[in-house]
């Protein structure tokens, strides 16, 4: 075909007009006889998909020389159009044909050189098969664009799907190498650079060529973050990376600056390390992160993991710097997200104890730092976090620091409030001034001159405020702060039912510390002041549920001892109704009147155990009123229910009369001091206790006769006179005597 096209084409010198338009005709004809068997085949190979893709190849000869007689008939007439006798349409006419004839030929040759590099395209070679297929893809692409009808035609469809198919099995390809060279498994990456048939460098440009690497790559930043970096960017895991034998290597690695540390490295899993035994190439790489026992407390430890893992895989990807700054671009946001809430406060501000300098030295590590990853080309897009850290340190770190000590007072104020320790009597405290206003003041408070016991919390509390306030003399909130925040914390409750595990012990403490809050508020910290009304409000709160609890815990023994003469007095009725002929007195005496002994006993009992355990808590004075104000409400109560009884026995009254006696002379005991004597201690009871000699007076009616009665009330002015009312004596005379004339007499008298 090529010979015929040749004598076709080539005219005479003294060709006419004519001779060139029949020489354009038989072109014509050609090339669309061309193109038409070229369709054939196209659509009998990519339609059926058989292999005869080099009948194509074959007619590239043919279809050149086509392009290149019609060039030489397009100049010839362009030289010789001035020379005929033409007209301008005639001579439109002859150009419009060529160019025709030019557009037909170029198609035909971009299909030849599309199908060219799709049958070159060999899988056993992905790199050069890449280029072929992107080649082709791409020229297929343009002839698309230039010819719009083109891409209807069914078998164009086909080729399509013939180079799409051939690139996906080659990506699949790719895909294996690059998991050969690359592998995860449980915090642990495996790099082999050498293995498999092609190197990373040529393995990165098939992916290019394939147009998978951006999709690929941003899919392996992934799993390098979610696997190493955000584990390394923490303060729980360290780096660990083993390098190959250099001597062994095909190609020599660059040695990576990290020092394996044997005691703190943990080996990674036996699968993984199999996996690169079987590789059977010295050049693996092996990097592991290992979760750390207790976390790391320098910034800077956390900042060399970052580099050094980092800087290991920019040495991997040597050459292809672009690489580095895509990864940069992907995970660089999640790192700084990362440090910013798991590094930068933790280590930076949160380590350095409240020292500054250290802040500061840390502060430098991390301008080190980013210069490091630049360096190694890892270009994170907003550093503007990092930035600000490095401009707002101080404030920044003045934040954390009051975080920090607010952070530290919240835990000891919920700490157990159990766990005490005694005051320093704060007479002798280096925080009293020598004025003499002050010293008076502080004469005049029990708690300001005595020892006593508060929780270690509180005291711990206190002294850390008093460093936080030496080391910043200007933070005078943060000092307010802890004290409302201790007011807001601590709870007193207000109704039995919501107390659970409250006991008045508890109760104590948490007065005792917010009077020693208070002491502290008034003197070493006069910007509180304004907190004394109610800390001493919450330490009256507390007091007073102490006291109510006490005494509502009495009340129940003494209703538990009265309890008992009522069901021995009801048990004595029930009995006489039954033996009609026995004596009160004497089934009386068949009573155990231990049982109500006991009651009685225990209500001493119960008021030498307060004493013993208060005491100590409390400042000697504060307790022993609240003490006397305990037994002068027991001793109240007892005499309340005496007087509600309207028959008592006299063996009743003998019982009573006794464990009353007993009751006082045990009681009275807590009140006694070294060196007294029984009298001299009964006139302390006196005057501490209100109702001691009601309760006195209440035990010698129990035993004394009438006549007694009447020389003790003296028509109204002798001693019983001072402790009870006429209808209160009254009610004792019917109670205790039977109703006879001398009784009623004695009634009538009594006004």
């Amino acid at each position: 075909m090529a010979n015929f096209l040749l004598e076709v084409l080539s005219p005479s010198d003294a060709a006419t007009l004519d001779g060139f338009r029949d020489a354009l005709v038989i072109v014509n004809d050609k090339v669309k006889h061309l193109k038409n068997e070229l369709v054939l085949s196209l659509e009998s190979c990519f339609g059926s998909f058989d292999s005869d893709i080099y009948r194509v190849s074959s007619w590239f000869v043919e279809v050149h020389g086509v392009d290149e007689e019609a060039s030489k008939l397009s100049e010839k007439l362009s030289t010789e159009k001035f020379a005929q006798s033409i007209s301008t349409e005639e001579l439109g006419f002859v150009q419009e044909e060529i160019a025709s004839c030019s557009s037909n030929i170029q198609l035909l040759k971009g299909l030849v050189e599309v199908v060219q590099n799709l049958e070159s395209a060999d899988p056993s070679d992905i790199y050069t098969a890449s280029k072929r297929l992107r080649k082709s893809k791409d020229c297929l692409s343009e002839l698309i664009k230039e010819f719009f009808e083109f891409e209807r035609v069914e078998w164009v469809k086909g080729l399509q799907t013939a180079i799409i198919s051939q690139i996906y099995e080659t990506y699949d390809l790719a895909m294996n190498e690059w998991n050969t060279k690359f592998q995860f498994e449980h915090n642990t990456l495996v790099i082999d650079p050498e293995i498999g048939k092609c190197d990373i460098a040529n393995l990165v440009e098939t992916l290019r060529n394939l147009n998978y690497f951006p999709k690929h790559y941003e899919r392996f930043c992934e799993q390098f973050w979610e696997e190493l970096l955000s584990k390394a960017s923490t303060p729980y895991y360290t780096v660990r990376i083993t390098l190959p034998n250099l001597k062994n290597s095909k190609k020599p690695i660059l040695q990576t600056d990290i020092a394996v540390n044997a005691n703190n490295s943990e080996s990674p899993p036996e699968s993984i390390l199999d996996a690169a035994v079987n590789f059977g190439s010295p050049s693996t790489i092996l990097i592991h992160v290992k979760k750390l026992d207790s976390p790391i407390v320098e910034a800077s430890v956390v900042f060399k993991n970052i580099h050094r893992l980092l800087g290991q895989l920019s040495q991997v990807f040597a050459g292809k710097v672009e690489m580095m700054r895509t990864m940069g671009e992907i995970l660089g946001p999640k790192l700084i997200n990362q440090l910013s809430t798991k590094c930068l406060k933790s280590l930076i501000l949160q380590e350095s104890k409240g020292s500054k300098e250290r802040a500061r030295e840390n502060i430098l590590h991390l301008h080190d730092f980013k210069e490091n990853l630049r360096d190694i080309n890892f270009r994170m897009s907003d550093e503007t976090t990092f930035d600000e850290f490095e401009s707002n340190f101080d404030g920044l770190f003045m934040r954390q620091v009051r975080e920090d000590t607010l952070a530290h007072a919240r835990v000891l104020i919920k700490a157990n409030i159990h766990h005490t320790t005694e005051t320093i009597p704060y007479e002798n405290s280096i925080h009293v001034n020598s004025n003499s206003d002050e010293r008076s003041m502080l004469h005049n408070s029990p708690y300001l001159l005595q020892s006593y016991t508060i929780s270690r919390s509180i005291a711990a509390m206190v002294e850390l405020l008093q460093d936080h306030l030496e080391n910043y003399p200007e933070d005078f909130l943060l000092i307010s702060n802890t004290f409302n925040m201790f007011i807001g914390i601590v709870n007193i409750p207000k109704h039995d039912s919501d107390s659970k595990d409250f006991i008045p012990l508890s109760a104590v403490l948490i007065h005792n510390n917010c009077m020693f809050l208070a002491q502290h508020a008034e003197t070493t910290f006069p910007m509180c002041e304004d907190t004394v009304p109610l800390l001493r409000s919450k330490a009256t709160q507390a007091f007073t549920y102490m006291m109510k609890s006490i005494r509502t815990h009495l009340n129940g023994m003494i209703s538990l001892a009265m309890a008992s003469l009522d069901e021995e007095t009801q048990e004595i009725k029930s009995m006489y109704f039954l033996t009609q002929n026995v004596n009160l007195s004497q089934i009386s005496n068949c009573f155990c009147l231990g049982k109500r002994r006991h009651h009685f006993q225990s209500i001493a009992v119960e008021f030498e155990k307060l004493d013993r355990i208060f005491k100590t808590v409390l400042p000697s004075r504060p307790w022993r009123e609240a003490l006397a104000t305990l037994v002068d409400h027991t001793l109240n109560e007892i005499c309340s229910k005496v007087l509600t009884c309207e028959d008592i026995s006299a063996n009743t009254a003998n019982e009573l009369a006794d464990s009353f006696t007993k009751l006082g002379v045990e009681t009275s005991q807590v009140f006694k001091k070294d060196g007294l004597t029984p009298r001299e201690v009964d006139g302390i009871v006196s005057k501490l206790v209100p109702k001691w000699q009601r309760f006195r007076m209440l035990t010698f009616i129990l035993t004394a006769s009438m006549r007694d009665i009447q020389d003790k009330w003296v028509n109204g002015c002798g001693p019983l006179s001072f402790c009870f009312t006429a209808e209160e004596i009254r009610k004792l005379v019917r109670a205790l005597f039977q109703n006879t004339d001398h009784r009623a007499a004695f009634l009538a008298s009594i006004k």
